[in-house]
């Protein structure tokens, strides 16, 4: 009963860890920032020592510290990638786990100090490719507003322009058909 009162009460934890965590993702709107501060919203957020995220489509990876990059290697994180496995190394206090966006792996976590259960490592990974599709997602959509407004702003304008130059058009082609038919005009009085 004690044991699994302890295992219970680690679940509720790791369960709101990952409610805490999946708030400073929504948190963050563009990519470039996501992928910047993952990796130290992870160490905040489940008390690991250091931890790392590849993604296969830019390769590159990102590291919550300098000495991070020392303990997990960039190979081990493109393997766990492209395998689309785990790879938990309990011994040494490391775990690999892909990022899956549906089915298909997009990069990969290294996690140093592991000390959170496989379930929620994967839970890690889903909310990670989850806040990217989203940041993703808002970056194109304040793209096409943007460009949309834009359009708008330059049919305005173009609007505007044409309207101001009709109208003193309009009188030179006038004046200048008056001049053209010769007509005769009176003599200016003095």
């Amino acid at each position: 009963a004690r044991r699994e009162t302890q295992q219970s009460n680690q679940r509720r934890q790791e369960v709101e860890r990952l409610y805490a965590f999946s708030q400073r993702l929504l948190g963050t709107e563009n990519v470039f920032g996501l992928l910047n501060r993952v990796p130290s919203f992870i160490v905040e957020s489940f008390g690991v020592v250091g931890s790392a995220i590849y993604f296969e489509n830019k390769q590159k990876t990102y590291y919550s510290d300098i000495v991070v990059q020392a303990a997990i290697p960039l190979e081990q994180l493109q393997a766990v990638s492209g395998r689309g496995e785990p790879v938990l190394d309990r011994k040494n206090g490391l775990c690999y786990m892909p990022i899956r966006m549906g089915v298909r792996p997009i990069g990969s976590l290294g996690l140093v100090g592991c000390n959170v259960s496989r379930e929620t490592q994967e839970a890690i990974g889903s909310l990670i490719a989850i806040a990217i599709e989203r940041a993703t997602t808002m970056e194109k959509l304040t793209k096409a507003e943007a460009t949309r407004e834009s359009d708008r702003l330059r049919s305005l304008l173009l609007d505007s322009v044409t309207h101001e130059f009709r109208t003193p058009l309009t009188a030179i082609k006038a004046s200048a058909e008056t001049l053209l038919s010769e007509v005769e005009l009176d003599k200016p009085q003095l």
